[in-house]
């Protein structure tokens, strides 16, 4: 690739900015999401509900003070195991759209 760095145009930078292999990723489990039998479907969304239950345990958690791991923020925010209150919030919000279309397939 003809890029300034090209190393972080295939592994993105530092501050955020995916790059070219994380694009591939995602084009790779949006295909291979597309073959699964509704079965299969129902255990990913059923998954998905289930670590952000994980993920909201370890928020109150940290809320009450007896957090797992000690990390250092700049906000009284939670941040979860993020570790970060922005990236909580953007890590859960695939999830949160997957709960509900989990509580709309149930049986």
């Amino acid at each position: 690739m003809a890029a300034v760095d090209p190393l972080y145009s295939w592994i993105g930078t530092p501050d955020r900015h995916l790059g070219l292999l994380a694009w591939g990723l995602f084009a790779a489990l949006f295909a291979a999401g597309q073959g699964l039998e509704p079965a299969a479907v129902r255990l990913v969304l059923r998954t998905a509900t289930v670590s952000l239950v994980v993920i909201g345990a370890y928020a109150l958690l940290e809320l009450a003070g007896a957090a797992p791991a000690d990390l250092a923020t700049a906000s009284s925010r939670p941040g979860g195991p993020f570790g970060s209150p922005a990236y909580i919030d953007c890590g859960s919000s695939a999830g949160k759209a997957s709960a509900g279309a989990s509580s709309c397939t149930a049986r």
